[in-house]
C-alpha cells in the first residue's frame, strides 16, 4: 500500500478491500494478475447471481404449478453455472 499522498492510499486501501470480498468465492485471490478494477466487476456479476438465486428459490417455494417450478429450477441451475464460471475467472 503506498502512504505517498492520501489519493493513493484510499485508492489502494479500496483495490484490497474489493481483493477481500473476492476472496470470499476464491482464496486464491491475491495470486493472480488480475487488476481490482476486474475482481470488483466480478464480485458484484457473483452477488448479483447469487441474490436472483435466492429470488427464485423462495418463488419455487410459493409456486403450486410443477411446470413453473420446472422452469424455475432451470433458471437456478443455469444461474449456478454462471456463477461457478465467474468463480473461475477470479483464479
Amino acid at each position: 500500500m503506498s502512504f505517498s499522498d492520501f489519493y493513493r492510499f484510499y485508492c489502494d486501501f479500496v483495490d484490497r478491500i474489493n481483493i477481500y470480498n473476492a476472496s470470499k468465492y476464491q482464496e486464491d485471490v491475491f495470486s493472480n494478475n488480475i487488476d481490482a478494477i476486474q475482481i470488483k466487476t466480478i464480485t458484484d456479476q457473483i452477488e448479483s447471481v447469487d441474490r436472483k438465486i435466492l429470488e427464485l428459490s423462495g418463488l419455487i417455494n410459493k409456486e403450486q404449478h410443477f411446470n413453473k417450478k420446472t422452469k424455475m429450477n432451470i433458471e437456478i441451475n443455469k444461474l449456478r453455472k454462471r456463477k461457478i464460471k465467474l468463480i473461475e475467472q477470479l483464479k
